[in-house]
């Protein structure tokens, strides 16, 4: 690396669409030592005149993965084999598209946050050319983020509301600048602070970037979270006003698994014989109104505050022959 020019990586928003790209800068090194204003994109054919040498280092890999998520290779990816080519916005519209899109750019974008953050790399977030880099240099947040759901029943629907566990600090997205970088596994950065966000996909914190809650009225209740919140049900820590869960003697649902492994070492026999057993008893708080929003509700609060009810039984059987 010259004593004059280093290299700076940048998370950049695709114009018009919602997916984050890095980028690669040479810039410039104040007085100090630290990183100042963009001289030049950094790519292979121009890093050399700045007397930047990256061959066995790091930072090879880390350009070759800017380079092969710029849109003009994303879109030769996803156009492969097609007869007639499409922009990358056009793309975008498709949702499986969309999808495998996303995941290529999240694979990618968490390897290059593996490299800069063991190999102390610069990184910064929409990095522009008259912005000094050390200005807005990030960094990484040792732990991670634990998403927190309330929902809140009402007489015409749920109010649900999304808050994040940052340590012993309680985030409200809204109210604090959230960047979103990858999708699943989930990465955000708030403020400078780049952390994993734990159990949730990036999505499912998209709403509450702008707003503190999301009103679903009744009617649509069911639909909604059976789309956006049951997949998360005992992955996080969840609380719920307006409900009660109270225990039958009698089962209503259950399911039994049983699971047979055979295994044979040096003359041994081993019988092993696991069953896994689910028991669900709910009731909503408000018996005349057996609703679609008690019952999900209660369902929701129960198995967040009890796991899910699985109690795991495993019987083995030795013999030899």
């Amino acid at each position: 690396m010259s004593a004059q020019n280093v290299i700076v990586y940048s998370f950049q928003k695709l114009e018009g669409l919602e997916i984050i790209i890095p980028a690669a800068f040479i810039c410039d090194v104040d007085d100090h030592g630290w990183p100042g204003y963009i001289q030049a994109n950094a790519t292979m054919d121009i890093i050399s005149s700045y007397g930047i040498d990256v061959e066995n280092t790091i930072h090879k890999e880390l350009l070759e993965i800017c380079y092969d998520l710029n849109p003009v290779q994303l879109e030769k990816r996803i156009n492969k084999n097609k007869k007639k080519p499409e922009r990358l916005s056009v793309l975008f519209s498709d949702k499986s598209t969309w999808n495998l899109l996303q995941s290529i750019v999240d694979k990618k974008l968490l390897r290059l946050l593996e490299c800069v953050k063991e190999h102390h790399c610069y990184i910064c977030y929409q990095l522009q050319r008259n912005i000094k880099a050390y200005d807005f240099l990030l960094t990484f947040y040792d732990g991670t983020a634990i998403p927190q759901l309330q929902f809140t029943k009402t007489q015409t629907g749920v109010r649900y509301e999304l808050k994040i566990s940052v340590g012993e600090e309680t985030v409200i997205p809204c109210k604090t600048n959230i960047s979103i970088i990858t999708n699943l596994p989930a990465t955000i950065c708030i403020g400078n602070v780049i952390m994993p966000l734990a159990s949730v996909n990036s999505a499912k914190i998209k709403p509450f970037l702008k707003q503190e809650s999301v009103f679903v009225p009744e009617k649509l209740v069911r639909t909604y979270f059976s789309q956006f919140v049951t997949d998360v049900i005992g992955k996080v820590e969840i609380t719920a006003d307006g409900f009660e869960i109270v225990k039958y003697s009698k089962i209503t649902k259950q399911k039994l698994f049983f699971f047979l492994i055979f295994l044979k070492t040096n003359g041994l026999q081993i019988l092993s014989l696991s069953m896994k057993f689910l028991l669900l008893m709910l009731r909503p708080l408000e018996r005349e109104k057996q609703n679609c929003i008690s019952e999900m509700m209660a369902k929701l609060w129960f198995m967040s505050a009890l796991g899910t009810l699985k109690k795991k039984m495993r019987l083995l059987i030795y013999y030899i022959r």
